[in-house]
């Protein structure tokens, strides 16, 4: 949680502020820094929803390609993405929600729905949980709390996806796509994502053992990334984007630049 971001907060003149909001539009870090990879419009639409909570939270999109192996029927390819937090903030409340990864192979266009994720960092102890929602428990989200000011990236949300298909290498333009909100006051952050397969794997969340942070200093006090399934290392093997070995995550793609819409 080591860059730093400006937080905004919630505007007491609509109108001034989306105005001054525009004209921070540069892509810098600050009041107004326009989320990469998004245009201008996208970013008007999320600043909008900045200064009027009542509006959508437009989605942030973030792409990255696959490497060239191919990637088994049978298999498991683990998502996961990690955030690191703007400097200066001692607290946040960052909601992930209406989360969908995307991509095509061959003719065929796969969209897969990851659980939604909330995370308070603070002072509180480190804890993460699985937590089942809906009927017969079938839908959930992961619930987690963090301590502020620890190295490197903090876990934000996975999905583990079983393969249905022999999928070919090189898969363009694989795009994690979410809408983020936060507590009556905006975060800013930096959003990355991952993928790695693995041969062996498991649908059940609590099962992973997944790892809540890159600091060593934490539980399970290990040099492994945010968002490794401690359960299952031993299975992971080449593709996605990672290339097996000691990568449980892969590689991270782009770093986007996330503002949250307050609610």
């Amino acid at each position: 949680m080591k860059n730093d971001y400006a937080s905004i907060g919630r505007a007491g003149s609509g109108a001034l502020a989306l105005a001054l909001l525009v004209a921070g539009c540069s892509g810098s870090p600050g009041v107004g820094s326009m989320p990469s990879g998004q245009s201008l419009a996208q970013a008007g639409q999320h600043l909008a929803s900045l200064v009027h909570p009542g509006v959508a939270c437009t989605a942030v999109t973030n792409s990255q390609n696959f490497n060239g192996t191919a990637i088994p029927k049978g298999s498991y390819i683990w998502f996961s993405s990690v955030e690191q937090l703007g400097g200066g903030q001692s607290k946040a409340m960052i909601a992930m929600r209406n989360s969908n990864i995307t991509f095509t192979a061959g003719s065929q266009t796969y969209t897969i729905k990851s659980p939604s994720m909330r995370l308070h960092i603070g002072p509180a102890d480190l804890k993460l949980r699985w937590q089942r929602l809906g009927k017969r428990g079938k839908q959930g989200r992961f619930l987690m709390r963090a301590p502020a000011s620890t190295a490197g990236n903090d876990y934000l949300n996975g999905i583990s996806y079983l393969v249905p298909v022999d999928l070919p290498g090189g898969i363009q333009n694989v795009t994690w796509s979410a809408e983020f909100y936060s507590r009556k006051t905006a975060s800013q952050f930096h959003w990355q994502w991952g993928a790695a397969v693995y041969t062996t794997f498991d649908t059940s969340y609590k099962a992973l053992g997944i790892k809540p942070l890159d600091d060593n200093h934490y539980v399970p006090y290990n040099s492994d990334h945010a968002g490794t399934p401690e359960n299952f290392k031993a299975y992971v093997t080449g593709g996605a984007t990672g290339g097996g070995g000691a990568n449980y995550t892969g590689g991270l793609g782009p770093s986007i630049s996330v503002t949250s819409c307050p609610t």
